[in-house]
């Protein structure tokens, strides 16, 4: 159709016939754009942009129900679709208040489980620096040709490993839904 007049969207920068940028525009906008206080019909006009951008550029979140009844008030949502509108909102209400508990006690839990893993993981960390202090110690006292006790880096050593293990394995308990005082000691349990 080479008669047909085309026109650059200004968004997406596509040529497109004149008939894709065609839009109707609510009854406040139409009211606001013929400078008048209120109409009863809408106002079709050409815009800038193609349809498809106008689309893109909708609002994505659902609006309010008191958005909906001023849309009712001001004519530029049917009363009949604003009460589908509403009825659905009314229906999906109990979906989302599950939803946001679901998500406000996993955070709880994660929470307290970031908590009880630092507090471990500080602890294993003791013994990790015990052992590595000793080993370069012994290392230190080696080179020197100094003589040293060996029984002491082996014991860091366990209790080091011993440390990680328990920890894993308070880790997995927590994780299954076994409750610990945040601030558990590991040096008790190693001794249990």
């Amino acid at each position: 159709m080479p008669n047909q007049v085309q026109k650059t969207c200004t968004m997406c920068k596509e040529i497109k016939p004149q008939a894709e940028f065609k839009r109707m525009l609510t009854l406040a906008q139409s009211a606001h754009y013929l400078r008048r206080a209120s109409v009863k019909t809408r106002t079709s006009v050409v815009s800038v942009r193609c349809k498809d951008c106008w689309k893109k550029s909708k609002r994505k979140t659902p609006l309010t129900a008191k958005q909906i009844l001023n849309k009712v008030a001001s004519g530029d949502m049917h009363s009949v679709t604003a009460e589908i509108e509403l009825r659905k909102r009314k229906e999906d209400l109990p979906k989302i208040r599950s939803r946001i508990m679901k998500e406000y006690w996993w955070g709880k839990k994660t929470n307290y489980l970031k908590q009880l893993n630092a507090n471990l993981q500080k602890q294993v960390s003791t013994y990790g620096n015990r052992y590595r202090n000793t080993k370069s110690k012994l290392k230190a006292s080696l080179e020197k040709h100094e003589t040293t006790h060996h029984a002491l880096l082996e014991q860091h050593s366990k209790n080091y490993t011993l440390a990680k293990q328990i920890k894993k394995d308070l880790m997995a308990r927590a994780r299954e839904g076994e409750v610990f005082e945040l601030d558990v000691s590991i040096n008790l349990l190693r001794k249990e």
